[in-house]
């Protein structure tokens, strides 16, 4: 099965399960919220199941969180739900992550 490209980018979306094959490319990756961690200066929401076992962790930081805060309300509430991405995936430290500072970037998927 080939991504779906959406009208509104030219990035593939796939799930976050899918996110080893794309390594390096910008992506909209979709997931239910498994877990969330906060620390002075990130957030991390990490994707199909919790750390260390997470498909793909979406990090945000902490400069850029009250824009996700305005947007979603508060993200700790919506667990379970489906999220989606759109950015670069990258691997770090043996995990694979997508950083977003734009609130725009991040979506909470209807229907959940």
């Amino acid at each position: 099965m080939s991504p779906i490209l959406t009208a509104e980018s030219a990035e593939p979306r796939i799930e976050a399960d899918k996110a080893p094959f794309y390594v390096g490319k910008s992506v909209m990756a979709c997931g239910k919220l498994a877990a969330i961690k906060h620390t002075e200066d990130k957030h991390y929401l990490n994707l199909g199941k919790p750390y260390p076992n997470q498909s793909l962790t979406i990090l945000l930081w902490e400069s850029d969180y009250s824009g996700f805060i305005q947007r979603l309300g508060k993200l700790d509430n919506l667990m379970g739900k489906t999220f989606c991405g759109r950015g670069q995936i990258q691997e770090y430290r043996g995990n694979l992550e997508m950083t977003i500072s734009n609130p725009l970037f991040l979506r909470l998927m209807k229907g959940d």
